[in-house]
């Protein structure tokens, strides 16, 4: 499965592209560019248009053309590593959600008056991202 990992946690500062004007090179590639993409496009649909297996929430139709479009050209894995991806970029999220199951285990459904919360305060500001 393909993936786009900078393996870098700022990857705006990362040199040593094969194109380090990116736009300038698509410009001056554009034809060939383009000739590449509807050969693809015209490939996608001499195989009957195939439709993604993964699907993108408010982008399914894009998602559903994209993964099928690379399915077709052999590129398999379109947006397999969705949800390994949003776990490690979401580190607030992840902090919410074991503050959540702490809650529950600890709480479950009784009912908590803000001072014990207040009390408990100094565990809040301790906590470290789930790992």
């Amino acid at each position: 499965m393909p993936s786009a990992s900078a393996k870098t946690d700022r990857p705006w500062r990362r040199g040593g592209f094969r194109h380090p004007d990116l736009v300038r090179w698509a410009r001056e590639q554009r034809g060939a560019l383009v000739h590449a993409a509807l050969t693809l496009v015209q490939a996608w649909g001499a195989h009957g248009r195939p439709l993604a297996v993964e699907r993108l929430g408010s982008f399914e139709s894009w998602s559903d053309v994209m993964g099928g479009v690379l399915a077709t050209a052999g590129v398999l894995g379109f947006l397999g590593n969705l949800d390994a991806l949003h776990d490690l970029a979401d580190e607030e999220g992840a902090l919410w959600r074991e503050l959540v199951d702490a809650w529950w285990w600890t709480h479950q459904d009784r009912l908590v008056r803000d001072r014990h919360v207040k009390q408990n305060q100094y565990r809040l500001e301790r906590m470290e991202p789930a790992r």
